[in-house]
Order: C-alpha cells, then sequence, then structure tokens
C-alpha cells in the first residue's frame, strides 16, 4: 500500500488523540513508514493499520483516503485492543 508522508493531521486530531489515548504524531508516522504495518479495510473509506512504533506499543491507527496518490489524514490513533492485536501478530510479516 502507498502512503505519502506526511499524512494529514489537523491540530483538533493532534490534541484529541494525545488526550484520550496519548498517542503522538510521531509514533503513528513511525507506525506507517518505519514499521512493518499491516493494512485492513475498513467502513466508510478507511483504512485501519496495525503496528508498533520504536516504543513498542501496539498501536491501532485509522485512515481516511484523501484525493491524490498516497495521501491520507489520520482520523485517530490508540493502543489496540487485544482481538485488534492478536490479528496484527497473525498477519505481520517477518
Amino acid at each position: 500500500m502507498y502512503l505519502e508522508w506526511p499524512l494529514e493531521w489537523d491540530q483538533e486530531t493532534v490534541d484529541k488523540v494525545f488526550a484520550k489515548h496519548k498517542v503522538t504524531p510521531e509514533e503513528v508516522d513511525e507506525v506507517i513508514f518505519d514499521g512493518n504495518p499491516v493494512f485492513h479495510g475498513g467502513s466508510r473509506g478507511t483504512v485501519y493499520a496495525y503496528g508498533r512504533p520504536v516504543s513498542g506499543r501496539y498501536l491501532f491507527v485509522v485512515l481516511k483516503k484523501l484525493p491524490g496518490p498516497g495521501r491520507y489524514e489520520v482520523i485517530t490513533a490508540r493502543e489496540m485492543a487485544e482481538k485488534e492485536r492478536t490479528y496484527y501478530k497473525k498477519h505481520r510479516k517477518g
């Protein structure tokens, strides 16, 4: 899956994701661009990304496709639930 760096964030989403889940944009970038993420088609034109940043946390990220090649907006990011972690471990490469 091709994603263009940087991902799109609005300040409200950055603030909400950090306040509610303590996830930073840097961690999301690490999951998407530096890690070995697992992608899965979500609902209503979204894509789910499962992965681990350098901190070792298991993160679940929801992205929305934007116009243009590889452009995505971050909708939310949080720690994976146990079921999501199991899915990630089953489908990751390496």
